[in-house]
């Protein structure tokens, strides 16, 4: 039997009509953020999906007379957490698995009073963290009565008997949670936020040991969904600041973060986009906090499996630490091309001295103020040092003002660029003072955190 041209063009419209159908059902659900805010009456209302510590706009709507507002999600918004910001800044947060999220409430100053309809994720997720609040305070207290008193006493026994019951009380809520609702989204949030629990019966130091052992056995590195809330960072960042401690200088506070940050690394290599997120995310935290050690060892890229990226993700990771790479210790310094305060052009490569010192401040910067005396006597001390002093800043006369006074005589760039200025970009500054001290070939050697530490490198 021959098959004709109509009957061709006929199959293949119905197939095309059954896929679009099939398409249909397969798409999710559109689902709705409803609300009324008592205290929100006749004012706009901001919605951002997060990202980690950061957050992206979704849309904004007004509320009625009464505080209500309705708003449809975006059908391609995934799992995750949803911000809510009124005018005056104040936030609520909810959990979003593709359900409608109904609420009420008096004020934003009370989230107690928030009440929820139909929304099991967020009555789950909103008594979790009652009952986290709540159970914290109470460990926290107890755990410092039962390390003070001896064993022995009645009252220790009392203490700790309560301290047992508060934990198992919270392990029952978790249970309870996994039993019935173990597959959703707001599980997954209150296992990786749940705190570690720690015996009672441990010395101090056994504590801490404990906690680092454990803190992030309930963490799935692998559910790239946690990544659309704070619930994962907050957590990276509490088990970092586990290895700080008070007796340690910058640099081995440093090097225990770096220990730190191996072990969470080590686990998020597993998933390519995880690796990406968690490195992003330390080495701009770290780099805003100045402490170059970290980022040094980041840029590293520390347990980077490049044998199962694809090459879009392996040009993305070099991409992000390349910036960081380019002013790590060995490096040759990033050129500086630019003007002098009084007009002049300057380059780095004009500079020929056996050691060079780079210096990022500001004239509104009293640790600034501080340091740049100490580097002019320090110069005087050793006449074969350069000093490049880079200014951030817009305005020129109170930094003309304050060279003068101080007499201090080296090469000052001044771009009036702020911090907007391509060359604290290059050097990844992000705060005032910041140090480079290079050597005869313009390469990074160090980048001291204080005086004191330069004043030992240059003297040893």
């Amino acid at each position: 039997m021959i098959l004709s041209h109509h009957f061709f063009n006929g199959y293949y419209s119905k197939l095309i009509l059954l896929l679009l159908v099939l398409q249909a059902n397969t798409a999710y659900p559109q689902n709705f953020l409803s609300g009324e805010i008592q205290s929100c009456s006749n004012q706009f209302v901001s919605i951002y999906r997060m990202k980690g510590e950061k957050r992206y706009l979704i849309d904004s709507v007004a509320t009625d007379e009464n505080g209500k507002f309705r708003y449809e999600l975006p059908s391609a918004l995934q799992p995750g957490m949803l911000l809510l910001l009124d005018e005056k800044g104040k936030k609520l947060k909810f959990v979003y698995d593709r359900h409608d999220i109904q609420f009420s409430l008096e004020d934003m100053d009370r989230l107690q009073t928030i009440q929820f309809i139909g929304s099991d994720e967020n009555e789950i997720w909103f008594r979790y963290l009652k009952l986290r609040d709540e159970s914290n305070l109470k460990l926290k207290l107890l755990g410092q009565l039962l390390d003070a008193y001896p064993q022995q006493t009645a009252y220790y026994k009392r203490s700790e008997k309560e301290y047992n019951n508060l934990q198992n009380n919270y392990l029952s809520f978790i249970k309870r949670v996994n039993k019935h609702h173990g597959n959703s989204y707001v599980y997954s949030l209150i296992r990786t936020d749940f705190p570690t629990v720690v015996p009672v019966q441990r010395k101090l130091t056994d504590k801490k040991e404990f906690l680092i052992e454990h803190f992030l056995d309930s963490v799935d590195f692998t559910d790239t969904l946690l990544l659309n809330s704070d619930i994962l960072t907050k957590k990276m960042v509490d088990f970092v600041a586990l290895f700080q401690r008070d007796e340690l200088t910058i640099n081995e506070v440093q090097i225990e973060f770096n220990k730190a940050l191996d072990q969470i690394l080590v686990r998020a290599a597993e998933k390519e986009s995880m690796y990406i997120f968690v490195l992003e995310f330390f080495i701009e935290g770290f780099t805003e906090m100045g402490l170059s050690t970290v980022t040094d060892y980041l840029s590293g890229l520390p347990h980077y499996k490049t044998d199962c990226l694809t090459q879009e993700t392996m040009l993305k990771i070099e991409k992000l630490v390349e910036p960081f790479r380019n002013v790590q210790i060995g490096a040759i310094a990033p050129p500086i091309n630019c003007n002098l305060l009084d007009g002049k052009p300057f380059s780095l490569n004009q500079v020929n001295s056996k050691s060079t010192i780079i210096v990022f401040w500001s004239v509104h910067c009293p640790f600034c103020l501080e340091l740049l005396p100490k580097l002019k006597t320090l110069k005087l001390q050793h006449p074969e040092i350069e000093i490049v002093s880079i200014i951030v800043g817009k305005q020129r006369d109170d930094v003309e003002m304050f060279i003068k006074q101080e007499k201090l005589d080296w090469f000052h760039v001044f771009d009036g660029l702020n911090w907007k200025s391509p060359i604290t970009d290059a050097y990844k500054v992000y705060g005032t003072p910041t140090l480079f001290l290079l050597n005869e070939k313009h390469q990074i050697i160090a980048k001291p955190m204080t005086f004191q530490e330069l004043d030992t490198i240059i003297k040893n």
